[in-house]
């Protein structure tokens, strides 16, 4: 496990990659773009095909804050950002997936609210964008603290909005799912933050106004609601290991949740 720096204000910034071309520039520029600008961005490339890997080390080559890392074929984006997490050195661990987008201010907003707080996990509102980067007139907005009970039936944190205080936390993995794995993340840290530093009320803060872009396209888990579905049972019965009427009883409420998401536009 990799030592915490001195700089306590270094966000490592976790980007799986594959055939990443058409978004990854703008993804980049948008962390380049930060006004908080003590970072480093970890790109895992995860078996492209397309011209990814040269594009990801042209940036490389011109920002060395910015470091290429390439998985063992296409593992998936948990074994991806695994890799990104176990080379990381900062002491606050972000997420970016390669087509999404921060807004400016996004860290420098959630670092001052975590410092001010204590808080060791923080997210926010984001917009919703499509693949010509408009975005949703409304944005989706997450409750104001989340624990784990409240995440079983319902993902409140986008993962491009997630950052955690791995300096007190720990270089905490994803557990190794094809889907969901950034839910499972979350459920395991906010379980994590009640047992040993108290009530999640406390220490777990969700940002209000939009700092991020998520853009829906073929492919993404939003476009697919029958595949998100059956990855959220799977977390519920195979990672959590929750009990059948549990599972069920969480499960109506995700799908509850899900349908109120799906009239934001």
């Amino acid at each position: 496990m990799s030592e915490i720096p001195v700089r306590d204000t270094l966000v490592s910034v976790v980007m799986p990659a594959y055939n990443a071309l058409p978004f990854l520039r703008e993804a980049v520029a948008s962390v380049q773009a930060q006004t908080h600008q003590d970072w480093e961005l970890l790109i895992v490339d995860d078996g492209s095909t397309d011209e990814t890997v040269a594009v990801a080390q042209e940036m490389a080559l011109a920002d060395p804050r910015i470091r290429v890392l390439q998985s063992a074929g296409q593992g998936g984006p948990a074994r991806a950002r695994n890799l990104a997490i176990d080379a990381s050195i900062g002491r606050y661990i972000a997420f970016l997936d390669s087509d999404d987008a921060w807004l400016p201010h996004k860290l420098a907003t959630q670092l001052a609210a975590m410092q001010r707080h204590g808080a060791l996990l923080c997210y926010s509102a984001y917009h919703k964008i499509d693949t010509a980067g408009v975005r949703s007139e409304r944005p989706v907005v997450p409750p104001p603290w989340v624990n784990h009970v409240m995440l079983l039936k319902s993902n409140h944190i986008g993962c491009l909005t997630g950052i955690f205080d791995a300096g007190a936390l720990g270089r905490e993995r994803m557990p190794d799912i094809r889907k969901r794995q950034d839910l499972a993340l979350w459920i395991r840290l906010t379980r994590r933050i009640a047992a040993e530093f108290g009530p999640c009320r406390d220490k777990v803060i969700g940002i209000g106004e939009p700092l991020a872009l998520y853009r829906v396209h073929p492919g993404t888990v939003s476009s697919n609601k029958s595949s998100a579905a059956a990855w959220q049972w799977k977390v519920h019965r195979e990672v959590e290991r929750l009990s059948l009427p549990a599972s069920i009883w969480y499960f109506i409420h995700y799908a509850v949740n899900g349908w109120l998401k799906s009239r934001i536009r």
